[in-house]
């Protein structure tokens, strides 16, 4: 993959809650939770992928009666915000819902509450066919302490995965679990020293950016990464100091092997959905 700087568009565009250009004095409606919204541009196999980094504002606090929610969300994500209970959980799933929304309403120019996203047999969120929806566009969200990231593209199947850096973590026990010989072997070159966390985080990044892009969630860690370079692609994102990231592409003559069911990430400790 490489990297370009990228405009964003989200910002640059001013999106108002039907969809339209406004003028400068409008506020983009991703203010009201999240800040340092930046978007970075990577390639893969000849095809572009959009990735935004977001952090929450830490004044934030989401409620369903929210008028910038109200206006950009459905009632159904309406509704499951009123049912969270966990104030963190709340703030990640409001914003994490209002980024997607705004950049996939801003890239297919329909009104973000219209946009229908469903999942599918496994449960891995998509674009369903509908207003603006085309099964062509594909993207994925991942959120950690206080932190977004949503990968979006067109004619990839993408996975993204960032993941704040926890030292306290049973980091040997999970890679050994999880990790292949080849992984071990890779990791345990920098053990005892400080690059060794930031080895294993590149690697579970990795490792879960690939298992959602294929939408088998965590039961396929365990599984070795073959074929990088001609089935999938993978870039380190940028997310924060003390945080790790990493987007992953699969080839687009490459089905994905749903030979899991798609298990949330949270069972191994990760704060993805």
């Amino acid at each position: 993959m490489s990297t370009t700087a990228a405009r964003d568009p989200v910002r640059a565009g001013r999106v108002n809650p039907h969809g339209d250009r406004g003028g400068a004095r409008w506020s983009h409606p991703t203010d009201a939770l999240l800040r340092s919204v930046r978007r970075l541009c990577v390639t893969a196999f000849g095809r572009r992928i959009d990735v935004w980094v977001a952090a929450v504002r830490p004044d934030a606090h989401p409620d369903p009666d929210m008028p910038v929610l109200r206006a950009f969300l459905p009632e159904g994500e309406l509704r499951r915000l009123s049912e969270t209970d966990h104030d963190d959980a709340r703030v990640e799933y409001a914003a994490g819902r209002l980024l997607v929304r705004c950049v996939l309403g801003e890239r297919l120019r329909t009104a973000p509450a219209r946009l229908r996203i469903g999942e599918e047999p496994g449960g891995r969120p998509r674009l369903e066919r509908g207003p603006g929806g085309r099964p062509t566009d594909d993207f994925n969200l991942s959120h950690s302490g206080g932190r977004l990231a949503l990968s979006v593209s067109r004619h990839l199947r993408v996975g993204v995965d960032i993941e704040r850096v926890d030292r306290t973590r049973p980091l040997e026990a999970l890679a050994r679990r999880y990790y292949t010989a080849d992984e071990q072997t890779l990791l345990n070159a920098h053990a005892g020293t400080e690059a060794y966390a930031e080895c294993w985080y590149r690697i579970w990044t990795t490792k879960e950016a690939h298992a959602k892009a294929r939408g088998v969630g965590v039961r396929a860690l365990a599984e070795p990464l073959d074929g990088h370079g001609t089935r999938w692609r993978r870039h380190p994102i940028p997310v924060a100091p003390g945080f790790a990231g990493s987007v992953v592409a699969l080839h687009p003559s490459c089905p994905p092997y749903p030979s899991h069911p798609f298990v949330p990430h949270r069972k191994l400790g990760s704060d993805d959905e």
